[in-house]
């Protein structure tokens, strides 16, 4: 065991309170930031903040304003900005309309804009098209399925259908409202996915019809298992609204 020592900044890492207590402090930088013109999304110290761009003078100045008060604000709290992590993402359909004179200078370098952002584990690309995420999803869950395939003779049915289902379900669960109103060979990929991990169940081979198969494990297609929590995320918030009143 180390010798003990006071803390006198900062959270430990690794402690179950650290998240929460850094949540905290960062509280008055998002409030502050939700009164600008933008809108913010924050996850522990993973903060992005959406703007409007054109080509006016005011949203030149707005985006430095916005940038300028991070900076500011994480100075004087003993936080430190890293210029080098900072990705850019540019979302047009005439055009990019980010440019270097919506950076500060005191920020060093503008960065330019990337092709794609990773966001909680989803690849969010500039088109909005969604393909680079599929495709990260479909090469980790076959994998995981060519693993499993190793492993069916030494499982019993009922954990192998536990792993079938941690493992690759719920990757292609994740983030699936994402998924609604994509093209169809998009879908088809992770449908594809889906029925491999129904016929492992089963022990078929893989030209084995899977839909009998879904309907048996009472698994939802692609498409409508995206669709359905699409739904739900829109219901719940009307059904609570109605109980409160």
């Amino acid at each position: 065991m180390s010798h003990a020592r006071s803390l006198d900044c900062g959270v430990p890492q690794g402690s179950s309170l650290s998240p929460l207590m850094f949540k905290v402090y960062l509280q008055p930088l998002i409030t502050a930031l939700a009164n600008m013109d933008c809108y913010i999304f924050n996850y522990a110290d993973d903060t992005q903040l959406v703007v409007k761009l054109d080509n006016s003078v005011q949203a030149c100045e707005n985006v430095q304003g916005i940038l300028r008060f991070i900076m500011n604000w994480m100075t004087s709290n003993w936080l430190k900005t890293n210029p080098d992590k900072t990705e850019v993402l540019a979302i047009s359909t005439k055009g990019c309309p980010w440019s270097d004179r919506f950076w500060p200078t005191e920020l060093g370098t503008a960065p330019a804009p990337v092709k794609v952002v990773k966001s909680l584990g989803i690849k969010v690309d500039a088109d909005l098209s969604m393909k680079q995420q599929v495709v990260l999803v479909c090469g980790s869950c076959i994998g995981i399925l060519r693993q499993l395939r190793k492993l069916v003779p030494l499982l019993m049915p009922s954990t192998l259908r536990t792993m079938v289902t941690a493992q690759i379900l719920n990757r292609l669960d994740y983030g699936n409202v994402l998924y609604i109103g994509l093209p169809t060979f998009l879908l088809d990929k992770l449908q594809i996915v889906m029925n491999d991990a129904a016929r492992l169940l089963f022990g078929l081979p893989r030209r084995a019809h899977a839909k009998p198969l879904l309907k048996e494990l009472h698994w939802l297609p692609i498409k409508q298992r995206a669709e359905s929590k699409g739904l739900c995320m829109a219901i719940r918030p009307c059904v609570e609204q109605h109980q409160s009143m």
